[in-house]
């Protein structure tokens, strides 16, 4: 999967580059939820959805209407009608997009597409654009052509506060995580969108042993709670379509570690930043050149198995 980019010090540098510059614009951090898109010609991207779901509260939203988490999606490749690019229904035309029910299901969605479909917008953009949108913003990509010149590809990660999701690594600001931390959040990421792209048969079993290796080098309260517990519900669907035993001895050990009854709590997250001062909107400065890595924490066991 195009997923393993992020073992390249490339991948890091540019998502820090990036989150540097929004940084003041949204008062947000990186949480490091990757997701690398490879389009190819004939294939599609996801389809319309939002980001994140909630309950209708003013706690999604700043008091001047900024989000609390923003998507940054990175084109590497030009993206157009040609090649398959973003679409996304305005939130003037969209009633769900804050005024919204806890939850909405794919038919929900179509609805709202189809009775705003003269408002779609299409945002083709040119290789090293970067888009960024809210969480409730009802969005997809489009299927590529057969014969597309070529295929699309992209880099996306979240930004967030702390307090409306937590980030999958404790991580100073344009450090670069170790090798192993670097599995960890793969294998986090591909199964944590389980649900919405389906991680291939024959990776299951390599994504679980990493993830049974190295889960303890990711935050646990993201773990556990970001997106209303989103990985460990795909775990247990791992676990219940297992092929084999040792896929099943795999994600039930993954599990185990996630239910705080039975496991020890994982990796305690810091205490939260002091907020930032209040941001800039108007103007942003290239970021500096990000420093050299910074040396990986030791990870804390694992529970036996």
């Amino acid at each position: 999967p195009a997923q393993f980019v992020l073992m390249f010090d490339e991948a890091w540098h540019v998502a820090n580059q990036v989150s540097s510059a929004l940084a003041p614009a949204f008062g947000l951090q990186n949480i490091y939820d990757f997701y690398v898109f490879d389009v190819p010609p004939g294939s599609s991207g996801w389809g319309a959805h939002r980001d994140r779901f909630g309950g209708c509260s003013a706690g999604e939203f700043m008091l001047d209407g900024v989000p609390k988490y923003v998507t940054a999606w990175l084109a590497l490749t030009d993206a157009s009608p040609q090649t398959s690019c973003m679409y996304a229904l305005p939130a003037h035309a969209d009633p769900g997009y804050s005024a919204h029910s806890a939850d909405s299901s794919e038919l929900d969605l179509m609805q709202i597409v189809a009775a705003g479909h003269q408002h779609i917008r299409a945002l083709p953009v040119s290789r090293g654009t970067v888009l960024a949108w809210s969480h409730r913003l009802l969005h997809w990509g489009s299927a590529s052509p057969p014969k597309a010149p070529a295929r699309r590809m992209a880099l996306s990660f979240a930004m967030a506060t702390s307090d409306f999701e937590p980030p999958v690594l404790e991580l100073q600001a344009s450090c670069l995580p170790c090798f192993h931390t670097r599995l960890a959040v793969i294998a986090f990421t591909l199964v944590f969108y389980h649900h919405t792209q389906p991680v291939p048969t024959s990776l299951r079993l390599a994504l679980l042993q990493i993830l049974k290796e190295h889960l303890s080098l990711l935050n646990g309260a993201a773990l556990r709670s970001g997106s209303k517990g989103q990985f460990a519900i795909n775990v247990a669907a791992l676990l219940e379509t297992a092929t084999n035993s040792d896929e099943a001895t795999a994600a039930q050990i993954v599990s185990d570690y996630l239910d705080s009854s039975r496991a020890p709590p994982l990796q305690t997250p810091s205490p939260p930043p002091p907020p930032p001062p209040p941001p800039k909107r108007l103007f942003l400065t290239p970021p500096p050149p990000p420093p050299p890595p910074c040396p990986p924490p030791p990870p804390p066991p694992l529970p036996p198995t």
